[in-house]
């Protein structure tokens, strides 16, 4: 059975959802903190995986896969993604992470030796912008690729002797290296700016840059033209295909490559599990079946494997063929001897070693995959509420205040944690400048109102402080995102722990006064706050005696610790929400937050961003059909 990426695909979802589920995976191998990367050895008897998304616990994991088993974790003091492996697997190269450094390891009948560390920085001189990413051999084996990934660079080196040769700059946020098999051009994805460069190894001249789709990660190379289908006469000549997967997108982008290593792009693979899936997928890894007919997409937030056939002749695309389960937050996947894969989870901190599946097993994979995945098209659009609630577009809740307390407020306002955030977000404040990859894939809830032309008021969120307030009181210098500029409190402070949250509050307090005044109010009025419960209590006293009160609801999402590793990261991080307004029951519950985030889009009259808020279940039980009378 193939799943096809059209309409089809979900009268197929649907007889398969009619199966029962089988789990597929073997008892996970435990690994260390959110591992990223494999390789294999030459012989197939051992897989090394690299654990350093985060800073807690990053070491080299040997398995055996004759086994199944862990037989050793070697710690490290930093990695991050970089694991390349020599073509005789008695060498392997790490990277460092924030020490800015590439860790040599010797290997020999399943035992690893540390060897040499080679900076990429003197350290007196390193920074926090000085971080290694992905590291690759030349397809010689003579010189190291390594990335810096905040100063957009690669950095080549010789493993020999640890020198530097040279220094090649790349777009911003260099994520994959994937050389050409000439060994004369690599191709670097720009994790930032969407696109991929070409560029020449020996000059380190940018031959081209081909803009792609945002947040490319990995990619791999296919040597062989396009499959001869009924459109075949109309296709660019090509020698080689690059598969590539936009984790900001639903979609594994398909580059023709011609004989220079031209890139064109020749076609996009759907890997959302319905065709109507709002964006979350989050394609982030691939592998290769070992006759070159099937190609794994790992999707990282919705837990699962795609499988697809790309040598399909019937047709002008590729198919997708069905889904594998896999654990929570996955990868990376590796194609093992005798038919298995090797998928390693992020925040299970897991290792799965399983069989491929055939056509049979995949179809109860798939079902297995979909009657895991809360969303269903249906709930693109807004429930109808229970007769008389107030839950609705156009009814009698007019305002809405989102009010994000704590931590990191991403999460809270697009509907997903981020590839970044999963990834690097445990090791950076986000309460600077945005990094130009820390982007969700649907924006914040700001630009979803903002393209809906709802009148905003936005509190703390994206700013930029003042060193001390100037003489017109403004505490705000600047705000990063063009879409809150003209909506912003300039005299409401960001995020500052020297400054008194009750300071926050007061100023919130008065604007609310003077939109009583003014008789108007903002339909969203977004409000970023630490943690006092004082600084709350003097904002919701300002709300409930202001004359907007009866038209008002007030979402309260608190965010206290920082967890590192997909979703279900994002819903321990997000503690819990809750919502004062005079339509509310009492007494108030905590509820999801990503329920808070639906109900407030239903309200405003707003599409779901993603597939965690779109899944997530209104807060229609908590509201009253009548208000409670302003005390």
């Amino acid at each position: 059975m193939k799943l096809l990426n059209n309409p089809g695909h979900a009268a197929i979802a649907a007889s398969i959802l009619m199966l029962c589920a089988i789990a597929s995976a073997q008892t996970p191998i435990p690994a260390g903190t959110f591992p990223m990367s494999a390789a294999l050895t030459p012989d197939g008897k051992y897989m090394l995986v690299l654990s350093g998304g985060a800073t807690t616990s990053p070491g080299i994991s040997v398995i055996d896969l004759a086994t199944s088993k862990e037989l050793s974790r070697t710690p490290v003091p930093d990695a991050w993604l970089g694991l390349a492996m020599t073509k005789a697997g008695d060498k392997i190269y790490v990277s460092g992470g924030s020490r800015a450094t590439v860790m040599e390891f010797a290997f020999n009948g399943g035992v690893l030796t540390a060897g040499r560390t080679f900076p990429l920085v003197p350290e007196k001189d390193r920074t926090a912008q000085d971080f290694t990413g992905d590291v690759k051999l030349a397809p010689d084996g003579h010189l190291l690729y390594v990335v810096n990934i905040f100063r957009d660079t690669v950095v080549v080196m010789n493993p020999q002797s640890g020198t530097i040769l040279s220094k090649i700059k790349t777009g911003r946020r260099p994520y994959r290296i994937l050389f050409h098999p000439s060994g004369q051009t690599m191709y670097v994805s720009s994790w930032a700016d969407g696109s991929i460069g070409q560029y020449d190894v020996n000059s380190g001249e940018r031959l081209a840059n081909f803009r792609v789709a945002p947040h490319p990660l990995d990619m791999l190379w296919v040597d062989g033209g396009l499959p001869a289908g009924p459109s075949s006469g109309d296709r660019p000549e090509v020698k080689a295909r690059i598969f590539l997967a936009a984790a900001n997108t639903n979609s594994v982008y398909v580059l023709g490559a011609s004989e220079s290593g031209e890139l064109t792009k020749v076609e996009t693979i759907n890997v959302a599990l319905t065709p109507l899936q709002p964006l979350g997928s989050t394609p982030s890894a691939l592998a290769l079946s070992p006759d070159k007919k099937l190609l794994y997409a790992l999707c990282s937030d919705t837990n699962d494997i795609a499988v697809i056939d790309i040598t399909d002749s019937t047709t002008d695309r590729s198919l997708v063929k069905g889904f594998i389960p896999t654990g929570a937050y996955p990868t990376a996947v590796a194609v093992l001897p005798e038919g298995r894969l090797g998928i390693l989870n992020g925040h299970g901190n897991s290792v799965q070693l399983i069989d491929a599946p055939d056509d049979a097993k995949l179809v109860s994979d798939t079902a297995e995959v979909m009657a895991a995945f809360r969303y269903r098209d249906e709930m693109r659009d807004a429930p109808p509420p229970p007769d008389g609630n107030p839950v609705h577009a156009g009814g009698p809740i007019k305002h809405v205040i989102y009010v994000v307390r704590g931590g990191d407020p991403s999460a809270a306002t697009s509907g997903i944690e981020n590839d970044y955030m999963a990834r690097l977000g445990n090791r950076f404040s986000s309460d600077g400048a945005p990094d130009p990859a820390n982007v969700p894939p649907a924006g914040y809830l700001w630009n979803a109102a903002s393209q809906a032309g709802l009148k905003m008021r936005n509190y703390g969120f994206q700013v930029h402080n003042l060193a001390k307030p100037n003489a017109d009181g403004e505490q705000v210098d600047r705000v990063y995102d063009p879409a809150l500029t003209a909506s912003t409190d300039m005299e409401y402070r960001g995020p500052d722990p020297a400054y008194p949250d009750t300071e926050r509050a007061k100023e919130f307090a008065s604007e609310i006064g003077e939109y009583a005044q003014l008789g108007d109010m903002p339909q969203l009025l977004l409000l970023r706050i630490g943690l006092d419960p004082q600084a709350l209590t003097i904002i919701e006293d300002a709300v409930k005696k202001s004359r907007f009160w009866n038209e008002t609801a007030m979402f309260n999402v608190s965010s206290q610790t920082l967890l590192e590793g997909g979703m279900n990261a994002v819903i321990q991080k997000i503690e819990q929400a809750s919502v004062t307004s005079p339509w509310t029951k009492t007494p108030a519950t905590p509820y999801d937050p990503f329920s808070a985030l639906r109900t407030i889009e239903i309200i405003l009259g707003l599409h779901p961003m993603t597939i965690f808020d779109a899944s997530a279940k209104p807060l229609f039980d908590a509201f009253a059909n009548t208000p409670t009378p302003a005390q």
